[in-house]
């Protein structure tokens, strides 16, 4: 893309997202096209995945070499995750009106709508078990009150939709992530969302785990009130299962950090990454590097440190063209 074009792009959807999305805006973000060439080995393309309020979705190596649009959507993605058994891309997004789950193959230029949710709010996260052939997302109905985390079989060209946890403290799920090492279930939940899509309101946030294996097995493990009106106390949330923690973004009058607690439980902990910090919002584990990687609304930027050392050798990993909506790694 030529530089000019770029910025008549941002310029332009800064003042869509802000004024709602029309048909000017899901124009532009089709004009982009894909960088891949659509035949590849998978192992030859683990990496960090991001997706972007643009309606691109990105990858990039590890040593920050190799960026590249993977995907484009018309409309606004809100969290991804990556099937790696069949080289495939999950993702959630909000299209104006409502919220669904797409799919695609690395080795194709297909989408396909996998779901299409008939509620208020979500699916706006999502978590796959590569073990299981799962995928799980949430939705909140004001109309029965109900904030659910629902799953399926992700081979399905329509997933089905079984309720696995549900009844939480909180109407809009931020975070999921999966354990299939201990075969456990993390979420963070809020009495507030906003990812350019506000919902709700107040400043109360709550962490979960639960049984994979058992629907409804849920548990509140920690509570939070964040330090003002319309605040995400707990965003980001992921789980090194074989390496006994399970990190997670706290947004209070303590400031923003990333927390480390001992699984299965979450506790109050000392910040483990909390230096020279503005924003937080989702994370993601490379545990074969022990890299601890975060996205950050300001400044639009993905960011990195140690995993196993508090506070060592932050950096600035990537800077983005817009908003940062969801990371994931594959190895």
């Amino acid at each position: 893309m030529l530089f000019n074009q770029k910025i008549i792009m941002m310029a332009l959807f800064i003042t869509i997202v802000f004024t709602g999305c029309g048909s000017e805006f899901e124009t532009l973000l089709d004009s982009k096209t894909s960088t891949r060439n659509y035949t590849f080995s998978w192992n030859e393309f683990s990496g960090i995945y991001w997706s972007e309020a643009d309606g691109t979705i990105h990858r990039i190596n590890f040593d920050g070499i190799g960026e590249e649009i993977v995907r484009v959507s018309s409309n606004i993605p809100l969290d991804i995750a990556v099937d790696s058994n069949n080289s495939r891309i999950f993702w959630a997004e909000y299209t104006g009106s409502s919220y669904r789950i797409c799919r695609a193959g690395f080795n194709d230029d297909n989408t396909v709508v996998v779901y299409t949710s008939t509620v208020n709010f979500g699916p706006s996260s999502i978590a796959i078990d590569n073990t299981a052939g799962l995928i799980y997302w949430n939705e909140f109905d004001s109309v029965s009150g109900h904030n659910d985390i629902w799953r399926s079989n992700m081979s399905l060209d329509s997933l089905a939709r079984i309720k696995w946890m549900n009844d939480f403290a909180h109407d809009y799920v931020y975070s999921i992530t999966i354990d299939t090492y201990n075969s456990r279930i993390y979420f963070t939940d809020a009495s507030y969302y906003d990812i350019y899509i506000t919902a709700g309101n107040g400043n109360a946030g709550s962490a979960y785990n639960g049984d994979i294996n058992d629907d409804d097995s849920d548990s509140q493990q920690y509570s939070v009130t964040g330090p003002g009106s319309n605040s995400i106390p707990l965003k980001g949330i992921a789980v090194d299962g074989p390496g006994g923690f399970i990190y997670y973004v706290t947004n209070t009058n303590d400031g923003k950090s990333i927390t480390r607690s001992a699984i299965p439980s979450i506790s109050y902990q000392p910040p483990w990454i909390d230096e020279g910090i503005t924003d937080i919002q989702k994370i993601a584990l490379d545990t074969t590097g022990r890299k601890i990687y975060w996205t950050s609304e300001t400044g639009y930027r993905i960011y990195r440190a140690d995993m196993d050392t508090a506070n060592s050798n932050i950096e600035l990993f990537l800077s983005l063209d817009s908003m940062p909506t969801g990371i994931c790694i594959s190895q």
